[in-house]
């Protein structure tokens, strides 16, 4: 696949996470958190407006919702029903690469 249609070498650099304002740093977030979810099976997707404290939902291929806000340090706020973390764990939750993200209950 070739993103340049001037068929020239696309050269890409980290980007310094602490220039960005306030909005870029919610969309940055927002990427980052999807491709954690995406590992877990789930599919986000971005509102436009707070949706009851929301600022995007993630669908699980099992048909199950999450309402996530972003904030600066994550925090997913499962249902009262759920039954354990994204990968069983109930306190704290491990992505592949063994970073550990917060959860409330």
């Amino acid at each position: 696949m070739n993103l340049n249609p001037n068929d020239e070498q696309l050269v890409l650099s980290p980007i310094d996470y602490q220039r960005l304002n306030s909005r870029q740093k919610e969309a940055y977030n927002f990427q980052k958190i999807s491709a954690v979810l995406a590992d877990f099976g789930y599919c986000t997707i971005r509102l436009s407006d707070d949706w009851g404290g929301a600022d995007f939902i993630a669908q699980h291929i099992d048909g199950s919702v999450l309402k996530v806000q972003l904030k600066g340090r994550l925090y997913i706020v499962l249902p009262e029903n759920w039954t354990g973390g994204l990968d069983g764990e109930s306190e704290e939750t491990r992505t592949p690469s063994g970073e550990i993200y917060e959860t409330t209950t």
